[in-house]
């Protein structure tokens, strides 16, 4: 059973997340940038009716491609995050996390490393749906004539100042993911703790993160019928120190089986006294 460490490389380190963001951003922005000065020449093309068709195809595509690197380069930053969440679990349950759970779900990948989500909601799913649909023509939509469709998305690719305002919350995306982990203020603590042969407990706590708590029962656990939270805890109840029990009503809660992750509720730990 491979885990995410600090070693981990490729998929499975964030550096190489947040370098592919900075990638992203950089074409992002200079994207934007040669078409503002393409859109000035706008005015004297169309004056002359004159406009060939590459630059007019310029004109209109490149901030829909701008808008698309941005939102790809949100999602870098933000699953930079994640990789560091998940220090200590399988690196299977973080692949399977990355392509079923989050997808170019941002909103859910920024509440997952405990950015503030509630103030830029909307913004985050304006990013979510240029990747996800504004890459596509626009599915005509019998209730919305579709010049009124065209012009929507039009005036939400060019506007410079929702462009701007996404590009700022992406910097402040990218500092949070790059803190996590890295602030003398808080500093994480990493604790994985292995379980039979294919079972595991990962404890995280500190480093800017919320404690978390993830967990997967060994085949032996589900043989014999140990396979409920509190038989999880059971095992670590006489820990020197303490740190799992300690954590264990406060934590978020995480268990990987072989389909899929599961947040667990307060309600669910059932807690039996040692």
């Amino acid at each position: 059973m491979n885990r995410i460490t600090a070693r981990s490389i490729g998929t499975y380190n964030a550096n190489e997340w947040l370098n592919e963001g900075d990638g992203l951003y950089s074409s992002a922005c200079t994207l934007r940038a040669t078409w503002h000065i393409k859109k000035r020449n706008f005015s004297r093309y169309t004056k002359r009716l004159l406009m060939p068709s590459p630059q007019w195809q310029q004109i209109t595509g490149m901030p829909r491609a701008s808008m698309l690197l941005l939102g790809y380069a949100m999602e870098m930053y933000l699953k930079a995050g994640l990789v560091k969440a998940y220090a200590g679990c399988r690196e299977e349950m973080l692949k399977r996390d990355l392509q079923k759970r989050f997808s170019h779900d941002l909103a859910s990948l920024a509440k997952e490393i405990d950015f503030p989500v509630a103030a830029h909601k909307s913004d985050f799913d304006k990013l979510s749906e240029a990747i996800r649909f504004d890459r596509y023509p626009i599915e005509p939509n019998i209730e919305v004539p579709y010049h009124a469709q065209l012009n929507e998305r039009t005036q939400k690719m060019w506007g410079r100042t929702d462009f701007l305002r996404l590009r700022r919350l992406t910097r402040q995306v990218r500092k949070h993911a790059l803190r996590i982990d890295s602030d003398e203020r808080q500093p994480a603590s990493h604790m994985h703790f292995q379980v039979d042969k294919d079972g595991y407990l990962a404890l995280r706590f500190g480093g800017r993160l919320r404690p978390r708590i993830t967990f997967r029962f060994s085949t032996e656990q589900q043989q014999a019928g140990k396979s409920s939270p509190d038989d999880m805890l059971q095992l670590f109840l006489r820990e020197s120190p303490p740190f799992v029990a300690h954590y264990w009503e406060s934590a978020y809660f995480l268990h990987d089986d072989d389909k899929k992750t599961h947040v667990i509720t307060m309600q669910k730990r059932l807690v039996t006294p040692s």
